[in-house]
């Protein structure tokens, strides 16, 4: 809920000094501390579009790798040889981990949760000395499945990864972007029982449009029947 509006500032103010102070921070603070390694494909192409080349040396390189991630996103149904289909509607399927992990791109590893870090989720936070639930973990029950990561209270959870996974393996919702990146697996209460409207594709799809990063179907619109060229 920040980067958007902090996006949409920086498109309503001319060239001057609290447009760059806002262009620097969204590019040093917001993408170079927060979302850099979040395979955040929305917040990509608004980095990439909305700041110059003095606030942003490395936008060409984000483009390029934004529109390939934006050339595999789509729909997330699947042929028989269990490929995905892009030009399907996007629904709620489940997706295995053991798939998953035989799937991560090289340099990706799973990862369990350390003592550490189990200990920050199961520590409820103190604010102005009123103590508040902990977050938690997810707990599963253990299976014996080779993905699982023991919890010491003798129940099992999901493993995550150690970068965020290509789009088409995480848990599909009504808008990617706001989610998880590093979960791994996802359980559907009913196979293909909610569809999904794709903002988290079109809003980065128009967003890239808008900045010139892509140029297919330019001059085209949706209509019932062939019109001819708006050029």
């Amino acid at each position: 809920i920040t980067y958007g509006p902090w996006w949409a500032f920086l498109g309503l103010l001319q060239d001057g000094p609290l447009r760059s102070a806002l262009a620097k921070g969204f590019a040093g603070e917001l993408w170079g501390k927060t979302l850099q390694h979040n395979g955040n494909l929305d917040v990509a192409i608004q980095y990439a579009g909305a700041l110059s080349q003095a606030d942003a040396p490395d936008r060409e390189q984000v483009a390029q790798e934004a529109l390939q991630a934006l050339a595999w996103f789509g729909g997330n149904g699947r042929d028989e040889a269990g490929s995905f289909l892009l030009d399907t509607p996007r629904r709620s399927y489940t997706l295995d981990p053991t798939a998953i992990l035989a799937a991560l791109p090289p340099g990706t590893e799973p990862t369990c949760p350390t003592d550490a870090e189990l200990a920050i989720c199961n520590t409820g936070p103190n604010f102005l000395g009123i103590p508040l639930p902990a977050p938690g973990v997810d707990e599963l029950p253990c299976l014996g499945l080779p993905w699982q990561c023991q919890l010491p209270n003798g129940k099992c959870s999901a493993p995550m990864s150690t970068k965020a996974l290509p789009a088409r393996w995480r848990k599909f919702s009504d808008f990617l972007w706001q989610r998880c990146p590093f979960c791994i697996g996802a359980w559907a209460v009913m196979e293909g029982g909610r569809q999904y409207a794709g903002s988290d594709f079109s809003v980065p799809y128009w967003n890239a449009r808008r900045y010139g990063l892509v140029g297919s179907g330019q001059g085209q619109v949706l209509a019932w029947q062939e019109v001819g060229s708006c050029l």
